[in-house]
Formats: C-alpha cells, structure tokens, sequence
C-alpha cells in the first residue's frame, strides 16, 4: 500500500469515528454508563434573534428587537434549583410599557414543547400598564441542567426570554432506566445481563419468573414505571402472557424476552412462565374483581 496516497485527514475521522462508537458503547464494571439521551443546547444568542425575526415575520409584526423605551422587563433570564422529583418548573415575567403609546402581545413561542408560555388575558398593555407572561417547563426525565427559551412576540418587536433549571444529577439507576428507555434490550446486553439474564439460563416454570421477572416486578425497590403484577386491572389470560412475555412492551421498560425478538428464551421457557403466571397470577376478570 502506498501510504503517501492516504487522505491526511483520514486518521483524525478515524478517531472522531472510534470515539463516537465509544461513548455509546455498553458501560463495562469499571466505567459508570453515560446517559444515551443527549440534551441538545440552546443555540447561541446571535441564531436566537435571527429565529425570533423569522417568527416575527411570519405573525406579521416587526422583525426586531423590542427598543428599550418601549418595553421593560423584571429580567431577560430567570433560573430555578429544585429537587429532583419536581413535575414542574414556573416562571413569571413582568412586562411594563413605559411609552406613550398601546402595545400589543401577538405571540409567544417555547424553543421546546416541553415549554408553555401563557400570555395575559388582555395583551394588549396600556402606556404605564404592566402584564404577566407565565412560563411551565414539564421537568420530567430530564436531570442536572435544562435551558430553553420563549420568543415574544408584539407589535413593536420581538424579545427573547430564557428559563433555566437546575435538577440534581441523575443516580445510576436513572441513567439505567434511561437507557432502557431508549434501547429496552439493554438489560440483556454488557453488565446488565448479569443480573437480568444469566441467572434465568435453563430454568423453567416459578424458579424462572423468580429470576428473569421477579427481580423487577416482585423488587420492594420496584421502579415506578415497572407494574405489580398482582395488582393489574385489566384481564390476563394465557395469549396476554405469552405476548408479552415474547414482544415486550415499546415504550417501557420491558424488554421483548424470545429469543427470535432479541431476547434469550426459548419458546418452551416461554410457555412454562405462561403456564405459571395463569396459575400463580388469576385474571381479575376471572375472580370477578374487574371493573
């Protein structure tokens, strides 16, 4: 091979390349996981105002900035610390017109739907008046820092406000859950498997459910998105088991556990938990206790 022909910039993508395979790789014992869902930033303040003129432009009011002599704020930006389990974060903005002319609020649009903004009930603000602009940011499954901004805009201009929150950083059981939000299968995948699939390998019946599902669904820890068995609602029957006991449940926690879908039993282990839980678990249905 003739390496003077290789492109100089070939090794660096290369590394770029390798590095990026890395950070989504299964964490090993010795290396926390990383969260797989990545928060994109907030673009910078130069893109904000281009966005805010674009939107500005399509409500048809002037695209740009609101003058200073016309609009005055209690702040620009407005920051938050809560605790981790907080649903949601509110913000209120003063607004205050100190020209001698009316200024109407046209709109006002969140970077994020995550975001809503709600306008007073009268936008239209009077020379001397003020109004309030509520911001609610829905903080769940979201950890340490979140920033989004709302785009005012009036009739004489656009303004862009920003609201930051700071949450505490997530557990490692979190960052878990997290990634198996977005990849399920990973509780049979690198460490994970070592509790959530290699003691369930040539089991059958009540020791296998104690093994591949009782560890989540029987856990005095259980995460609040993982179901008690015991108590479902709804009716259960041997085709429900066997459904998702084979398929899982998109959108879960729960991974899909045949082997032909990406899990690790075979179809007679599957049938020995089917045949278990309609014994050990009745359908309320059955037991006249649904609703």
């Amino acid at each position: 091979m003739n390496l003077s022909k290789i492109p100089w910039f070939l090794p660096t993508v290369l590394i770029l390349v390798t590095a990026g395979w890395a950070d989504d790789a299964v964490p090993s014992s010795t290396t926390p996981p990383k969260i797989v869902r990545r928060q994109i930033p907030e673009p910078p303040a130069r893109l904000l105002h281009l966005i805010a003129q674009q939107q500005a432009q399509q409500s048809n009011v002037p695209a740009q900035d609101v003058p200073s002599d016309v609009l005055t704020w209690d702040a620009d930006s407005k920051e938050q610390s809560v605790p981790g389990d907080t649903p949601e974060a509110h913000f209120t903005f003063t607004v205050t017109n100190i020209s001698p002319h009316d200024v109407t609020i046209v709109s006002a649009i969140a970077s994020c739907g995550c975001t809503v903004p709600k306008l007073p009930e009268d936008p239209k603000i009077i020379p001397g008046a003020s109004a309030r602009i509520e911001v609610t940011m829905n903080l769940k499954n979201k950890f340490s820092m979140v920033a989004k901004t709302v785009t005012i805009s009036t009739d004489k201009g656009v303004k862009v406000l920003h609201v930051t929150v700071h949450l505490p950083p997530p557990t490692l059981r979190e960052i878990r859950q997290q990634m198996t939000l977005t990849d399920r299968q990973v509780v049979f995948k690198g460490e994970c498997a070592r509790c959530h699939m290699e003691p369930a390998r040539g089991k059958a019946g009540q020791e296998l459910y104690a093994s591949a599902c009782g560890i989540c669904h029987e856990s005095p820890q259980r995460a609040t998105m993982v179901p008690d068995l015991h108590a479902l609602t709804h009716e259960t029957n041997a085709e429900y088991w066997k459904n998702i006991i084979t398929y899982g449940k998109p959108g879960t926690l729960m991974p899909a556990f045949a082997q032909s879908e990406g899990g690790f039993l075979t179809d007679g282990q599957i049938a020995s938990l089917v045949e278990y839980l309609s014994t050990a678990i009745p359908s309320r249905a059955q037991t006249g206790m649904a609703k």
